[in-house]
């Protein structure tokens, strides 16, 4: 099925192929994180927000449930994602 969906959608090939790679093999936390923030920035690649928005915009179409066990887990959710932000967007770049 997800190969009919990737062959019908090649703008989401990435998106898939990361979410893939985190749910079939065990990898540490850190590189799940990863795969998870290319996935939201490729997810809304042809929306003009910085990786910032892009995640809050996610979060925010979350359901509550979940937007409050992420609270629980990392905190002020807002800080949470500066920390996030600042470990994926280098120096002299715009995202």
């Amino acid at each position: 099925m997800i190969n009919n969906w990737v062959s019908s959608s090649k703008e989401l090939q990435l998106l898939v192929d990361d979410y893939l790679l985190t749910v079939n093999y065990r990898s540490v936390i850190e590189n799940d994180l990863v795969n998870y923030t290319q996935g939201i920035e490729s997810y809304f690649r042809n929306e003009r927000l910085t990786l910032r928005d892009k995640i809050n915009k996610f979060i925010e179409e979350l359901p509550e449930s979940y937007r409050e066990l992420l609270s629980e887990h990392v905190g002020n959710t807002d800080d949470w994602i500066g920390k996030l932000v600042s470990t994926r967007v280098f120096p002299n770049t715009r995202r």
